[in-house]
């Protein structure tokens, strides 16, 4: 597990400096280890990392339906409006998120 903090970005591309897996010190282990999930790279939190890529999947596969938290600090409490627009679907990085849960 590796706590990541802001501008180190979810990759092991070594041509990008910023790549979690330099950043985070883990380029001198024996085996090759990649993120479970990611998050945003101004974003800080909890990433597992594993050399296992059966872990990877069964987790993140979409197949898989697993159901995913996100933990989120706001500036004001969210309106009736806000809660109605994510429960629509809310594109993140061209994906759109339609889990319908937001409470």
């Amino acid at each position: 597990k590796y706590w990541k903090p802001a501008g180190v970005t979810c990759t092991s591309d070594r041509n990008d400096a910023s790549n979690v897996i330099a950043r985070g010190g883990f380029d001198d282990l024996d085996q090759r280890v990649f993120t479970v999930g990611r998050l945003d790279k101004p974003s800080t939190g909890l990433l597992l990392l594993t050399s296992d890529g059966r872990a990877c999947e069964a987790l993140l596969r979409p197949s898989q339906k697993k159901e995913k938290r996100y933990v989120v600090e706001v500036d004001r409490a969210p309106t009736a409006d806000d809660l109605r627009a994510l429960r629509e679907g809310v594109t993140i990085e061209t994906v759109a998120q339609r889990d319908r849960k937001a409470k």
